[in-house]
């Protein structure tokens, strides 16, 4: 008799692509009588709360988490201050570990997985209550990456030390992290989406302008949103096109946020670019826009593109990244090199015609159906449970 997998997660943001690929995960696994608890990063608001309470039945605990890779994304007089701080709050991951032992012991967990590379305190909870632990890749780490971390070498030997298995979310993701770990330890599960949720998109010749699409939060400073409206500002004579960023904004005195206005401001294009702000349900989105263009190459995987896909959008990416996985040139998407606004301009006007959007949108749903459904990574996440458990039990054995 198979043993049931109880598992915990450990996730580091209650929103975002990440949360919502594990909140998925964790609803699909039920179907495999999987059951889930929760540590989560305690940036929930009371409606995200409630939601995630009912989700895993109020098996969850709401506590800060610390940070091991550097912190790039902030100014650099500004690094030492955040890293003490999170020390201070979290004592590199060890402050909370009493409480993630008794979650443990009152749910059974027989296995925990770690949604992210830089979070540690799945790991040390892993090693504490002798289980075995999933490392769940969502990064591209290393030099010249945005996840980098002090003492490479160590920290690589850290992780590798604490990780039964690093799950990579895509082919990238694998080929990255086989620079630092052994191969057999490395297993390619991709993210999934509830593809049912989304309708293909009809196509169809409009006296409305096209609508192109990215959709990142602006709080987000690593999307190149620059690269998305300075491509826009190429089509300020061309009433066919309208540009659209959906994504959280941040307070309306953000660095950030005014340098992109400025951009607009400054070339008159406020009619042109418009920030729509956040919007829950990226099936919506689809079918508001015509047109994906995600300007950044940073992304590991790229949740949005499988998002697109299914709702049978066509979709403009940089070829590096996830997009080399998931956008295959000339059949769902075209690839573009990076901040190439006339490059990336001369694809967005290749879509004026709607009989080239329905085909690249029908094949990018079949792309979708095949290999990114939520069925077929909850069940490869099961087999990589299940093979955890067995090694686990056979070394208990002997």
């Amino acid at each position: 008799m198979k043993e049931r997998i109880n598992v915990l997660h450990v996730l580091n943001s209650a929103q975002g692509g990440s949360a919502l690929s594990t909140f998925q995960l964790i609803e699909e696994l039920k179907k495999h009588d999987v059951q889930s608890s929760l540590v989560c990063f305690n940036n929930a608001s009371e409606e995200q709360k409630s939601k995630i309470l009912e989700l895993v039945d109020n098996r969850v605990i709401f506590i800060p988490l610390y940070w091991s890779n550097k912190r790039t994304r902030v100014t650099r007089w500004k690094r030492p201050l955040l890293e003490a701080l999170t020390a201070w709050q979290t004592w590199w991951g060890y402050k909370y570990q009493s409480q993630i032992s008794k979650l443990i012991h009152n749910n059974q967990i027989n296995i925990v997985h770690t949604s992210t590379i830089v979070n540690p305190e799945g790991a040390i909870a892993a090693r504490r209550n002798k289980l075995p632990h999933v490392w769940h890749v969502r990064e591209l780490i290393g030099p010249g990456t945005y996840y980098q971390f002090s003492n490479f070498k160590k920290w690589t030997a850290m992780v590798s030390s604490h990780a039964n298995v690093l799950v990579a979310n895509s082919t990238i993701t694998k080929k990255n992290l086989m620079q630092f770990f052994p191969e057999s330890k490395i297993h390619y599960v991709p993210n999934g989406i509830d593809i049912g949720t989304y309708s293909v998109k009809a196509h169809r010749t409009s006296e409305n302008p096209l609508l192109v699409g990215m959709v990142a939060n602006v709080t987000s400073r690593l999307k190149n949103h620059e690269f998305f409206i300075r491509t826009a500002l190429r089509f300020a004579a061309d009433p066919a096109f309208e540009f659209r960023i959906y994504g959280a904004l941040p307070g309306e005195q953000d660095a950030y946020l005014q340098h992109l206005k400025k951009i607009i401001t400054e070339n008159q294009a406020e009619t042109k670019v418009k920030f729509v702000g956040h919007i829950a349900d990226p099936a919506k989105i689809m079918e508001e826009i015509d047109i994906l263009f995600h300007p950044t190459g940073l992304e590991s995987f790229g949740r949005i593109f499988t998002e697109a896909m299914a709702g049978g959008i066509p979709v403009i990416a940089v070829e590096q990244g996830g997009a080399l996985e998931l956008i295959q040139q000339g059949v769902n998407g075209f690839l573009v090199k990076e901040n190439d606004d006339e490059g990336a301009a001369l694809q967005i006007r290749k879509f004026k015609d709607p009989d080239r959007r329905n085909a690249f949108g029908k094949n990018g749903r079949t792309i979708a159906e095949h290999y990114y459904t939520l069925e077929r990574t909850a069940g490869k996440m099961v087999e990589v449970y299940q093979t955890m458990l067995m090694d686990r039990s056979a070394q208990t054995n002997f």
